[in-house]
């Protein structure tokens, strides 16, 4: 990549006026994640050339690796301003939706591209994972099929397969469209770091700190490839480090309810119950139906604090939540004891017990 960076650099000290030599350079920069280089090869170019929808798609997916939304929206329509038929910037737009977690607002855009260029598996694979985040599994599953026809070498077409078979509790099939991923291509962190939480499912701790190790070295910012660590980490019952990988993935993103009531749990599990409270009511405060959050603060107001009132206040939270889970009917049948209350107690034991709690 370096090379053709200075063949590019090289051309364009000839050809300074050239659209399609700034652009070149750009795509060159983009190989090498050189985003804000890239930028500025790629405003070169619409300089040169204001009319060249491709600068314009191109310039805009920089800015989505920058978490630019509104600019990379913002060159994504001028592209299609200027060629209606820009599969690059349709594809754009439905990147940028998908970032955003706007999963059906995205789909029309990749089924725009993929009218524009039917026989793109990369087109495929994004719409599946639109389809797999709104839980719309057998429509994903067609749309990874239809990838692999046109190219059986798709490697993300066996992540996102893995990742639909991981939901439905394949795990070991989803352990081998990872390892056929990373085989095809293991540059890629996300491959390495979604294989590392299904081995966590399987119980495999050991393997899955491995494969997250490699995902952070690959991606170091990935907030969620610390806290899937801190995950292999608690399971090990190692809390200490569980802990050091929380604290790490909230320092890059300090707004996952998740890793706070995660972090939280082990902190309870250290003795260091004043940490946790706080971090369990971190958590509900940036999600207040995270269920398990409020779970976990009713076990500290009913065990350190011995507020049976607030605890039982609090499973009812949880259970209001998530009223499906056993565990939070029967934590509550324990406050219920503890407060006397035997029928409400012996009616939460019977819930509990329908929905295959013991």
């Amino acid at each position: 990549i370096e090379k053709a960076i200075k063949d590019a650099d090289a051309v364009i000290r000839q050809y300074p006026k050239s659209a399609k030599a700034h652009n070149a350079r750009g795509n060159y920069l983009v190989s090498a994640s050189r985003w804000d280089e890239a930028i500025r090869s790629f405003d070169e170019a619409i300089a040169l050339q204001p009319t060249d929808s491709i600068s314009f798609a191109n310039r805009g997916n920089c800015y989505l690796r920058k978490l630019k939304h509104d600019l990379a929206e913002k060159d994504a329509n001028e592209s299609i301003r200027l060629d209606p038929k820009q599969y690059l910037a349709h594809n754009l737009l439905g990147n940028i939706n998908f970032g955003l977690g706007r999963y059906a607002q995205a789909i029309p855009s990749f089924t725009k591209a993929l009218e524009i260029t039917p026989r793109d598996a990369m087109l495929y694979c994004n719409r599946a994972s639109c389809h797999h985040q709104l839980g719309k599994n057998d429509e994903a599953m067609a749309d990874v099929e239809a990838a692999l026809q046109i190219d059986p070498a798709c490697a993300h077409a066996f992540k996102v397969r893995g990742s639909i078979r991981e939901v439905r509790f394949q795990y070991k099939d989803a352990i081998a469209d990872y390892n056929k991923a990373i085989e095809l291509n293991g540059i890629y962190a996300e491959y390495w770091r979604d294989r590392g939480r299904c081995l966590n499912y399987l119980g495999e701790y050991d393997k899955a700190l491995l494969d997250l190790t490699k995902a952070i070295e690959l991606e170091p910012s990935s907030d969620y490839a610390h806290r899937l660590r801190g995950d292999s980490y608690a399971y090990r019952k190692d809390y200490a480090r569980a802990v050091e990988n929380y604290t790490k993935a909230i320092e890059l993103n300090a707004n996952d309810s998740v890793t706070f009531e995660a972090r939280g749990g082990c902190q309870f599990e250290l003795g260091k119950t004043d940490q946790a409270i706080k971090d369990y009511e971190e958590a509900i405060r940036l999600n207040p139906s995270n269920a398990s959050a409020w779970n976990r603060r009713a076990v500290y107001m009913m065990v350190t604090k011995k507020d049976l009132p607030q605890a039982l206040k609090d499973y009812t939270k949880a259970i209001e939540f998530d009223p499906n889970t056993p565990l939070y009917w029967n934590n509550r049948a324990l406050a219920h004891d503890e407060l006397g209350n035997k029928e409400l107690a012996a009616a939460d034991r019977a819930k509990a017990k329908l929905l295959g709690g013991k």
